[in-house]
């Protein structure tokens, strides 16, 4: 049975209690979700229904969660807890819906999506549908933090929304986020868990230089990068299945094919081809984790033999595909 619905109060005074309060909530609420408290301000939750992980790290006057994992089974989350939110979720991978019936808002998640949020949400629902796999990294920051932060003056679109009436509670989806957002949230993923201090200080480092890239002035900067890089990296992230060639992404993203391959080095750092298994490699990892055997992982990538697709996962993972198997009996 449902609690009645808040009002306007939000049940927090200052930041120390909103960050206890999205840890209780969390694991009071969604499902049964329980928390391994590694440190005493850096926890790692599991779902009973998932494979993967969801976690934790308060820092300074910063929460940043991190989510990785595979929902074997539809969903329907519900957090009751009217916390006071300013914060950036940013979506890799995952198609689900948000519902804030305080606010009469709906959102729908995709992948390559940012969304921003400020002030007291009320209840928040998800629907999260069977088979999904879902990467995303959000960061909440204290009032006291935001303030010193925003400029005098609306720079961009991220300061526009949290100026603008900063007491009406809001959630709104980015028009044009900028692509280097994207690439600091993978950076984020690709960190292991927060085992030890050199962990959680790569953490830190990564969360505070997507925080510095968040209120930057964007009309000096990421002009550089052009859509066409994004457009190609979202296709290789979202299209695993396909074996591209740089023939075709390059008709998709409409670039010539020495200009793709020379720009897409230059902003990602890796070719087109290492990049491309790299999304399947990481994808490959978590439908092992999820359960599903190597052969049908293989051809869901589209490898042509599970022999090829073991070479590849194990030099690139360090590990075989039927080593994770073993570890799930």
């Amino acid at each position: 049975m449902m609690t009645p619905k808040p009002t306007n109060t939000c049940e927090m005074s200052n930041f120390n209690s909103f960050s206890q309060l999205r840890e209780t909530g969390l694991s009071s609420n969604m499902n049964g979700i329980t928390f391994t408290h590694c440190k005493p301000n850096y926890h790692v939750g599991i779902f009973p229904h998932c494979n993967g992980y969801t976690d934790l790290y308060r820092f300074n006057r910063i929460v940043l969660f991190r989510n990785n994992y595979s929902s074997n089974t539809a969903q329907h989350l519900i957090n009751e807890k009217n916390l006071l939110n300013f914060g950036i979720n940013i979506t890799i991978k995952g198609r689900f819906d948000f519902h804030f019936p305080d606010l009469h808002t709906d959102i729908s998640v995709f992948p390559m999506q940012v969304w921003l949020r400020r002030g007291c949400l009320g209840v928040v629902e998800a629907d999260i549908p069977n088979q999904t796999i879902i990467q995303s990294v959000g960061l909440d920051f204290d009032v006291q933090l935001l303030e010193q932060l925003l400029p005098d003056k609306a720079v961009n679109e991220i300061s526009q929304f949290f100026l603008a009436s900063p007491d009406q509670a809001a959630v709104q989806i980015m028009r044009k986020p900028p692509p280097v957002l994207f690439l600091l949230a993978e950076q984020l993923l690709d960190l292991p868990h927060g085992s030890n201090e050199f962990d959680l200080l790569k953490i830190e480092s990564i969360s505070l230089n997507l925080l510095t890239h968040l209120f930057a002035d964007q009309t000096h900067h990421y002009h550089s990068v052009p859509t066409q890089i994004v457009m190609a990296q979202h296709i290789l992230d979202t299209e695993v299945i396909q074996n591209h060639t740089i023939r075709q992404l390059s008709k998709q993203v409409g670039l010539n094919e020495c200009d793709l391959k020379k720009q897409f080095k230059h902003h990602t750092g890796l070719t087109i081809a290492s990049y491309a298994k790299k999304a399947k490699m990481e994808t490959a990892l978590v439908l092992l984790s999820s359960g599903m055997r190597p052969i049908k992982v293989a051809n869901h990538l589209g490898y042509c033999n599970l022999h090829y697709f073991t070479k590849v996962f194990t030099t690139y993972h360090g590990y075989t595909p039927n080593s994770l198997m073993d570890e799930s009996k």
